[in-house]
């Protein structure tokens, strides 16, 4: 999103009945020449947009500054409360995870599944293999291959076909 539909979208957030797209960003009011001022021109001090623009900004601020130990953010009471309850839940949710690094190694795990996905699926085929040749194993699976399950209902074999998906004589 560009910096101006960022500022319209901005600007309508604390307009009274204002819906997408009404807000003009060359209106020139007052509030929107403040809004413009503090979050759209270089060295802005307020982030207005998505969760990746904060993210985006604050490691801006931690690379100009080379670290720093707490960033603080005011609530100014220019959008409703619902959409300011939004805003903060965004920012815990994917700003706070970005910022302090928790969703590296979810990602490195991530990355390593889908490169390896072979040896995954062929511990899969192993496994089921194993279970479709125990009687009470195998019947157990009936049970457990409800999609109801946490586990992926999908990777669950048919338990009346064989390890390679044909039917047994």
């Amino acid at each position: 999103m560009s910096a101006g539909k960022r500022l319209s979208s901005a600007i309508c957030g604390i307009r009274p009945g204002c819906s997408a797209g009404q807000a003009e960003v060359s209106s020139g009011t007052v509030a929107d020449e403040a809004v413009g001022k503090t979050a759209f021109v270089p060295g802005a001090v307020a982030t207005i947009g998505t969760p990746d623009d904060l993210v985006a900004r604050i490691k801006s601020v931690l690379e100009i500054s080379g670290g720093f130990g707490t960033v603080v953010g005011f609530v100014h009471d220019w959008a409703n409360p619902e959409n300011t309850m939004r805003s903060w839940d965004m920012v815990a949710r994917y700003v706070v995870p970005e910022i302090n690094g928790y969703l590296a190694r979810l990602r490195t795990s991530r990355e390593f599944v889908a490169n390896n996905r072979e040896y995954f699926n062929r511990a899969r085929e192993a496994v089921m293999a194993k279970i479709t040749e125990n009687p009470a194993a195998a019947a157990a699976l009936t049970v457990t291959k409800s999609p109801l399950l946490a586990a992926s209902a999908g990777n669950v074999p048919d338990p009346s076909q064989g390890p390679d998906g044909i039917a047994p004589r």
